[in-house]
C-alpha cells in the first residue's frame, strides 16, 4: 500500500453497539497499553499505526501509512483479553526494562544504532505510574511477545492487511476485491507468512503466478512457510519456477525454516537444482547460512555434497559463513533474525560425515 492510499474507505467506520463488559478486579481501572509502530529507521512499506487497549476492553485503532485501513477505528473486546495483557505485562516485568532498545554492541565495546529496523513503542499505565520502551534492536524476547500479543489481542491485522474474517465478510456482501487488490493482499500475505490468508485468497481468485512488484519476483520464491508454500503450490504454481535473475524458490528456502524445503522437494523439486546462474546448489547455500536442518533435508534427498559451481562447495560455504558470523557484533543475529536453527559446527559435522561416505 502507498502513502496516504487505502483500498476500502468504506471500512473507515466506527464500530458501535457492542456489548459493555465488566472490568475484572485484577485488571486496574486506569490500566491502558499502546503499540505504535512507526516508518521510521524503517527502509520498507512497514505498516505505521497506533493501536490502544483499555481496561474496559475499548480498542482504538489509527491507521497513518502503509495500512490497508487509514485513520480511526474503535472496537470492544472482553475484559479476559485485557486481563491476559496485563498479566504479561507483570509476567515480563514490563516496569523493570530499560525505557529503550535500540543499539548492538561491538566488539570493541562500542554500540551501533542501525537505522533500517522497524521501530515501535509501548507505553503501559496503571496504578498511576505510566512507561514507555521504544522497541527495535536487541529486544528482550518477552517484550517482543508482548508486542505481537497486542496486535493479536486488537486483532489489528484486518486493519493493516486482511484477515480471512473480513475478507469472507466482503465475499458474503457483494463487495469481494479487485484482482488488484487480490494480487496486493496475496503479496501483503507472503510477507507476513500468513498461510490461512493466502489460501482464501487464492480460493477466490488471486493469481499464484503473479509477479510483484518492481522485483517482478513471483509468489513461490517469497514465500517463507511450508504451510505457505503448499498453499500456493495447491493453486497451480510451479515449484521449478525462476525469478528474473535465474533464482529458484529452493534457493531462497535454504534460508529459511526447514518446512519450507520440505514441501518443494515433495514437490519434486531436484535436491541438486541449480538454484542461480552460477551453479551454486541449495545445499551449498544453507551450508552457508548454517542452516543444519535444511541441510540434513537436502542430503537425505540425494544432494551431493562434494557439487561445486563457480564458488565454494558446501563445506567451504560452512566455514566461510562460521567465520563471517563470527566477526559480527553481539546482537546482530539477532537484529537479522533468522527464522531457523544456525549451527555451523553440526553442518560441518553432517557434511563431513557425507563426504566420507561419497569418495571420489
Amino acid at each position: 500500500m502507498r502513502r496516504g492510499t487505502t483500498v476500502f474507505a468504506a471500512f473507515l467506520t466506527i464500530v458501535t453497539g457492542a456489548p459493555s463488559f465488566a472490568v475484572a478486579q485484577d485488571v486496574p481501572d486506569d490500566f491502558v497499553i499502546t503499540l505504535e509502530r512507526t516508518t521510521r529507521s524503517c527502509d520498507a512499506e512497514c505498516p505505521a499505526y497506533v493501536v490502544t487497549v483499555d481496561a474496559q476492553g475499548n480498542v482504538t485503532y489509527d491507521g497513518k501509512m502503509y495500512v490497508r485501513v487509514l485513520g480511526p477505528v474503535i472496537d470492544r473486546i472482553s475484559v479476559s483479553r485485557v486481563r491476559a495483557l496485563a498479566a504479561s505485562v507483570e509476567r515480563i516485568g514490563f516496569f523493570k526494562l530499560n525505557d529503550r532498545y535500540a543499539e548492538i554492541r561491538n566488539p570493541d565495546g562500542s554500540t551501533s544504532f542501525v537505522d533500517h529496523y522497524h521501530q515501535s513503542f509501548v507505553t503501559v499505565r496503571r496504578n498511576g505510574e505510566s512507561k514507555r520502551i521504544e522497541a527495535s534492536q536487541g529486544v528482550p524476547a518477552g517484550l517482543t511477545d508482548l508486542n505481537r500479543q497486542i496486535d493479536e489481542t486488537a486483532r489489528t491485522q484486518r486493519w493493516i492487511r486482511i484477515d480471512v474474517p473480513t475478507l469472507r465478510q466482503l465475499v458474503a456482501e457483494g463487495h469481494p476485491p479487485t484482482p488488484d487488490q487480490r494480487a496486493e493482499f496475496l503479496r501483503l500475505a507472503i510477507y507476513a507468512d500468513e498461510a490461512d490468508v493466502i489460501r482464501a485468497l487464492l480460493e477466490i481468485g488471486a493469481d499464484p503466478h503473479a509477479l510483484h512488484d518492481e522485483s517482478r519476483t513471483p509468489p513461490l520464491a517469497i514465500v517463507r512457510s511450508g504451510a505457505a508454500a503448499r498453499a500456493v503450490i495447491d493453486a497451480g504454481a510451479d515449484p521449478l519456477v525462476r525469478t528474473q535473475h535465474g533464482t529458484t524458490p529452493i534457493g531462497w528456502a535454504a534460508s529459511q525454516q526447514p518446512d519450507l524445503t520440505e514441501v518443494l522437494l515433495t514437490a519434486g523439486v531436484p535436491a541438486d537444482l541449480h538454484i542461480d546462474r552460477d551453479g551454486t546448489t541449495a545445499l551449498i547455500s544453507a551450508a552457508g547460512h548454517g542452516n543444519i536442518g535444511v541441510v540434513r533435508l537436502l542430503l537425505a534427498a540425494g544432494a551431493d555434497p562434494r557439487v561445486r559451481g563457480r564458488g565454494p562447495t558446501a563445506l567451504e560455504a560452512a566455514q566461510h559463513g562460521k567465520e563471517w558470523a563470527a566477526k559480527q557484533p553481539a546482537g546482530f543475529s539477532d537484529l537479522l533474525r533468522p527464522l531457523f536453527v544456525q549451527d555451523f559446527d553440526a553442518v560441518m559435522a553432517v557434511l563431513k560425515q557425507a563426504l566420507a561416505a561419497k569418495p571420489r
